[in-house]
């Protein structure tokens, strides 16, 4: 009966966990990597190069990759909290950098690069721990529930940022990115 109580309070004591995660795992990395598909045409016609050059430039975010393992590393080293405010920083400067900046296909690049190597580390590779932590019977749920957040605050947000494409232009809606992280 006592172990039965301990199951229902999971979610009573640990819903902020998955909420938070959730809401970050959305607005980090995958917001641009689900959204850049909106950018190719603006990148395209500022920076005077082809569709298909700016969609190759977006295939830099396998450098997320090579991140994974290393901020999965140090995340266990040095904590969740200290990886993710770090990796999230880093990302949002690089968002703010690229839209201040970038002038041409390699800024892009790099910063499609930088994004995806930095940006792991505010994803489910270091955002999965504490609800590993304090979750034990429903451990799959509340991973589950972290991974619905990415789909909900993309669905949420791709109108507001097709908004600002439309009215603004690419950078003010990279700026979007670096606020949003």
């Amino acid at each position: 009966m006592e172990q039965l109580a301990n199951i229902k309070d999971e979610f009573r004591d640990g819903w902020r966990i998955v909420l938070g995660a959730a809401i970050a795992a959305g607005t980090g990395l995958a917001a641009v990597l689900l959204n850049f598909s909106m950018f190719v045409l603006p990148l395209a016609q500022e920076l005077n190069v082809s569709r298909g050059e700016v969609a190759s430039a977006q295939a830099l975010i396998v450098t997320a990759a090579l991140g994974a393992p290393v901020f999965g590393r140090i995340s266990d080293r040095f904590g969740v909290r200290t990886v993710f405010v770090i990796c999230t920083l880093v990302a949002a400067s690089v968002y703010f950098l690229a839209a201040a900046f970038a002038s041409n296909l390699f800024h892009i690049g790099m910063t499609v690069a930088a994004i995806g190597f930095f940006g792991i580390g505010s994803t489910a590779v270091v955002l999965s721990r504490p609800i590993t932590e304090h979750f034990i019977a429903h451990r799959g749920k509340a991973l589950g529930l972290m991974a619905v957040g990415t789909t909900v605050v993309t669905i949420a947000t791709t109108p507001v940022l097709q908004w600002l494409l439309e009215t603004w232009g690419w950078r003010p809606s990279f700026l979007s990115f670096a606020v949003a992280s």
